[in-house]
């Protein structure tokens, strides 16, 4: 009997030590923003249809890359909406807005449109 109440309490103290585990790695995810995003901006024949971003978030703002290498351009404003999930980023002359979806997943997604003067297109881009 007294090894079976061990094994019993075994097995709860195994599982409540997975729930913490599995939920601290959930509370880590960090700011919807940070990450590597992979994508598309459609028809942009200046810079090509896929668009890579990583962006960050230091507490207080999101900063951040388009396109890193030769290429790059700086994110010089982002602001983010959390009423309606909407984000706007601005680099160069180039300006994204878009929305979320799928925020509570890993593998969220930012929709939208890019503009650079005249030229616009859809934008779409996956968090990695």
């Amino acid at each position: 009997m007294l090894q079976a109440i061990k094994k019993i309490v075994g097995v709860v103290l195994a599982v409540a030590f997975s729930v913490t585990l599995v939920s601290t790695a959930v509370a880590q995810e960090g700011h919807p923003v940070k990450g590597s995003w992979i994508g598309v901006w459609e028809g942009n024949a200046a810079l090509g249809d896929n668009v890579l971003l990583v962006l960050n978030w230091d507490g207080e703002k999101i900063s951040g890359v388009i396109n890193p290498g030769t290429d790059n351009l700086a994110v010089s404003s982002a602001t983010l909406n959390p009423d309606d999930w909407s984000i706007t980023i601005e680099a160069g002359t180039y300006k994204i807005a878009g929305k979320f979806e799928r925020l509570e997943l890993p593998n969220r997604a930012i929709v939208g449109t890019w503009s650079n003067g005249s030229n616009t297109g859809k934008f779409e881009i996956v968090r990695q």
